[in-house]
């Protein structure tokens, strides 16, 4: 078994407002990586969006929180949808299985019951490289891209294969306001896009069948998505 295989990153998440195990997230980051991931299965509890007992997933969440009293920034989910894609929480979660999922730092696999995708990412310095996979059962898949709060914009670059946007989500009035910038690249077969208003998020069609993409930081440019068996 390898070391990394060792490592809980679910040890502390059990925690709400009112009781704490440790206050953590299960992170999937580069040591001292600029972003981090984790799933995120109640937004309807704040700053605690995360815990192991939640049978259901709204998304994987691009955030740099580090504890649920400081609040988080910059945030963003990914979320495989089909049929008709939908960007409120309520309306697009979907059923998972938290004993299939791996939550691991260098590797996040997540699967999507609604729509059959499974989601795997791992990460970069500055981002990460994912892959999603989607069911051959005749629906439309798509790929959702969506704010935690705060603006966001973003646009397609057909040339180039690359969304690029912002965000400006940031911790409650008083505090610093901060934000990120996103930048995705998108090899293979080209596709279009639809850009929904800004708070609600940008939705596209899946090509169908499985696909990769990344968020590249300069000095990770050869970064490839996980292998994985079966």
């Amino acid at each position: 078994m390898k070391k990394m295989e060792l490592v809980r990153v679910k040890q502390g998440t059990a925690s709400t407002r009112r009781f704490s195990s440790g206050n953590t997230l299960p992170l999937t980051q580069l040591p001292f990586g600029m972003a981090s991931f984790a799933p995120q299965t109640a937004s309807n509890r704040g700053n605690w969006f995360y815990h192991p007992d939640d049978r259901c997933l709204e998304g994987i969440r691009l955030t740099h929180q580090p504890s649920p009293w400081i609040g988080d920034y910059g945030g963003l989910i990914l979320m495989p949808q089909s049929g008709v894609p939908e960007t409120e929480p309520a309306r697009r979660w979907s059923g998972s299985r938290p004993e299939e999922q791996v939550l691991r730092p260098d590797y996040l696999r997540a699967g999507f019951l609604r729509s059959g995708a499974v989601f795997e990412l791992t990460p970069v310095q500055r981002g990460a490289a994912f892959r999603v996979r989607f069911p051959e059962d005749g629906r439309r898949a798509y790929l959702s891209v969506m704010p935690v709060g705060g603006d966001f914009v973003c646009a397609w670059d057909p040339d180039r294969r690359v969304l690029r946007g912002s965000t400006s989500h940031c911790p409650p009035a008083g505090r610093r306001a901060s934000g990120c910038t996103l930048s995705w690249r998108f090899p293979g077969k080209s596709f279009p896009v639809r850009v929904f208003p800004a708070r609600a998020g940008t939705i596209w069609p899946w090509p169908g069948g499985s696909w990769k993409g990344g968020w590249p930081s300069p000095t990770s440019a050869r970064s490839r998505p996980p292998k994985t068996s079966g």
